[in-house]
């Protein structure tokens, strides 16, 4: 059924883009996510393979002169198998009130800076910790409404305030069960422009759920996006997010915990090469021995990175993972891999905001 879904979407993509008369405003994009990962320390059970990690095929378009909707199908490597699913599905507007749109229908949480992208359009090949263990492994999705409003203050705010079903959470297969508190998040962010291309983007995050077996969660952080341009070639970027995850339940024991990374890329020459590093950090402040003391604890991972675009539309890149886990009392766990991926966009892929 899977394999008959995505062929009918393929057949659709390739007939709209082959008849290139009046589409009514039509954008249709698709993207293809390929890594080979190579691990020599401590690998994964599924090291030593390349992998069509992920695809997508969208398309986006006026509906009328008050909406937009936008559809997006796309498929993940899982476990050697090609998943397919819809990822976003939503009617969007601007048109109603000055300096506020709002979406409706499933669609990535507006929260944090990774989690609203698919993972092809990250700086880096794979996720850190920090997103994986509070989001997905590449971003939480959910049907519900999310409306966004620009304050138009000395220095703008944009906050972005959001509901869903809060069925699931992160990478779900299942229609879930209903929750006690829907998923709700709040995302101001503020822009300062230092001129001469030159911006930082800062934004606050708090997301809410209580799920059906009363374990409340409540997420706080922050994000950061600085970047400085040289026409069209972006020569420097930091990244950067921190959260603190806290979960309590009437039958479970609190749980705790913290972590982020921060991501620094620099472009050498203007032949399309960039370098970068990224510094990951994790700890659960909850962990304990058997006779209730704490554990300390302590993940970390360097990163370095090396991509090169030969256009806005392609990206190959590689990167070298070195990451250890220390629990108090255990042995240190290390682990060792190197990653190459190759991107490759098709069509009007749209341009992030910042």
């Amino acid at each position: 059924m899977i394999k008959r879904f995505a062929l009918l979407v393929f057949a659709v993509f390739v007939s709209i883009e082959s008849h290139s008369a009046d589409l009514g405003g039509i954008q249709m994009f698709s993207a293809i996510d390929l890594v080979g990962e190579l691990g020599f320390e401590n690998p994964p059970n599924d090291t030593g393979r390349i992998r069509v990690r992920g695809f997508e095929f969208a398309a986006f378009a006026p509906v009328d002169p008050m909406f937009d909707a936008l559809v997006n199908v796309a498929g993940h490597d899982e476990n050697g198998m090609i998943e397919v699913e819809l990822h976003e599905a939503y009617i969007t507007s601007t048109r109603f009130v000055p300096r506020t749109r709002f979406k409706a229908g499933r669609f990535f949480l507006g929260v944090g800076r990774l989690n609203q992208y698919h993972s092809h359009d990250w700086p880096f090949t794979s996720p850190p910790k920090v997103q994986t263990t509070f989001f997905s492994e590449e971003a939480v999705a959910d049907t519900g409404l999310e409306i966004g409003h620009i304050f138009d203050f000395s220095i703008p705010i944009d906050l972005v305030v959001g509901v869903t079903n809060g069925w699931t959470y992160g990478h779900s297969h299942t229609a879930g069960r209903r929750p006690l508190a829907a998923t709700h998040y709040l995302h101001p962010t503020i822009f300062f422009d230092f001129g001469e291309s030159r911006g930082l983007l800062l934004g606050l995050n708090y997301l809410g759920r209580t799920d059906a077996d009363s374990i409340q969660t409540r997420l706080t952080g922050l994000d950061l996006t600085y970047k400085k341009r040289n026409g069209k070639i972006l020569t420097t970027l930091v990244q950067s997010e921190f959260y603190h995850r806290l979960q309590t339940s009437s039958t479970l024991p609190l749980n705790e915990e913290v972590g982020g990374y921060v991501f620094t890329d620099f472009s050498i020459g203007e032949e399309g090469w960039s370098l970068g590093t990224r510094l990951d950090a994790f700890s659960n402040l909850s962990l304990r021995f058997g006779t209730g003391d704490r554990r300390s604890n302590f993940d970390f991972a360097v990163v370095p990175t090396v991509s090169y675009k030969t256009s806005e539309f392609s990206t190959l890149r590689m990167s070298y993972t070195f990451s250890q886990e220390t629990r108090e009392g255990d042995n240190t766990r290390t682990e060792q891999r190197v990653e190459i991926q190759l991107v490759a966009l098709i069509g009007a892929h749209p341009a992030h905001d910042f």
